[in-house]
């Protein structure tokens, strides 16, 4: 194939002449002003024409072409991405903004996505579409899983295209396109725990660091990942106060919010049992549970199966609502240890703490509530907390 260019009078862009792939003349502007890139231009369009008319241009090869002309014209690289680049450089961005265990929550989503578009995630972005994410989240379903579980993983592919429309040039979400359907959650409402059977948990927990974490979160609310990542320098043993920003406000922290720490006074057997631990006068940077700190709660090694045998070795019965189903279904248990937050909150409200005290308290309050009961004192709330049952006797 030959070509020739040239200007028009009174145009500062170059015109090329040319015999394309199918044996017609074609005339373009190639919008060049300088004779070199104009004929890079056209050479480039001519190879890209040959490869189609033998049927050997990819959707790869043209965008390698068209990356070719803008780096050669102008000196920058072109950018495309792929559905697998896209996701693999937001999910990199979240492990460096996320908490360990967020972060892996997404890249397992993230990765169970790009594995089910199969070939089509090494095209374009911009191939995606909303039946996309309505098989997705089908095909999860299928899976056994619950469609609480499905639509957080929609809303992690929503939210990672919705950062692509603003950072990658992704025209449309196509996710926004789909609407999550109106089946009823499957969520299990959390029963809480008696004090005799902390107890028995406690007991349960074995020579480690188990029971202490137990006792930790039955007298304050806290998370099982705060609990086990706790150190010294927040337990305030003078002022019988714990104070710490959870795990969950770190995260916000991390994405440009404000951090919210909570000031959790001691109940007096749970000031008695830190008082008695061997760190109490180490190291402040030193966690108060070392041999649970930084493990996951995830998996079946993970934290979360570990109070699960616990609870199974103390003959507390987990309350199962809702049976496994699938292979990558889950069973909802009525009862686990995020029910310790829930046994807290009842037990406070069974003692006749005030709501207020009791969003304070267990960090459930916004912000503005923050504001505005920001001069209640510590020792007024731990007049709340000394309602709690005890658990003298339950164990170590």
């Amino acid at each position: 194939m030959r070509y020739t260019i040239r200007k028009r009078p009174g145009s500062k862009y170059y015109m090329a002449d040319y015999t394309a792939a199918d044996g017609t003349r074609r005339r373009v502007s190639t919008k060049k002003t300088d004779a070199g890139e104009a004929s890079q231009f056209v050479a480039s369009l001519m190879a890209g024409e040959k490869l189609a008319r033998e049927e050997r241009l990819t959707e790869a090869r043209a965008r390698e072409l068209i990356a070719e002309i803008v780096e050669r014209t102008t000196g920058e690289q072109l950018q495309f991405f792929t559905a697998r680049s896209w996701f693999k450089d937001w999910i990199a961005g979240k492990e460096l903004s996320k908490a360990g265990n967020t972060a892996l929550r997404y890249k397992t989503i993230v990765d169970s996505f790009v594995t089910f578009l199969g070939p089509a995630a090494d095209k374009n972005l911009e191939t995606l579409r909303t039946t996309d994410i309505a098989r997705f989240f089908k095909s999860e379903r299928d899976k056994g899983k619950g469609v609480v579980t499905c639509t957080l993983a929609v809303k992690v592919i929503k939210s990672a295209l919705r950062s692509a429309t603003k950072l990658a040039g992704l025209k449309q979400n196509p996710a926004e396109g789909f609407e999550m359907p109106k089946e009823k959650g499957d969520s299990v409402e959390r029963e809480i725990f008696t004090p005799e059977e902390v107890k028995r948990l406690i007991a349960a927990g074995g020579d480690g660091d188990w029971p202490g974490v137990i006792r930790l979160s039955y007298f304050t609310g806290m998370r099982l990942g705060d609990c086990v990542n706790l150190q010294w320098k927040c337990v305030d043993l003078g002022r019988k106060v714990i104070e710490f920003v959870p795990r969950k406000t770190a995260n916000r922290v991390r994405a440009g919010g404000k951090p919210k720490k909570i000031a959790a006074p001691m109940h007096p057997e749970l000031e008695a049992a830190l008082a008695r631990m061997p760190g109490a006068d180490g190291s402040p940077d030193g966690f108060l549970f070392p041999s649970l700190a930084g493990k996951s709660s995830a998996g079946r090694s993970g934290l979360s199966m570990a109070f699960s045998l616990i609870m199974k070795n103390a003959e507390v019965d987990a309350g199962v609502r809702r049976e496994k189903a699938g292979k990558s279904g889950r069973t909802g248990r009525a009862r686990t240890f995020h029910s310790l937050r829930h046994t807290y909150v009842t037990g406070l409200q069974n003692a006749g703490v005030s709501l207020e005290h009791r969003k304070l308290l267990a960090g459930h309050t916004e912000e503005a509530m923050t504001e505005r009961y920001s001069h209640i004192e510590v020792e007024t709330l731990r007049a709340s907390v000394d309602r709690l049952p005890g658990l003298a006797g339950g164990g170590k």
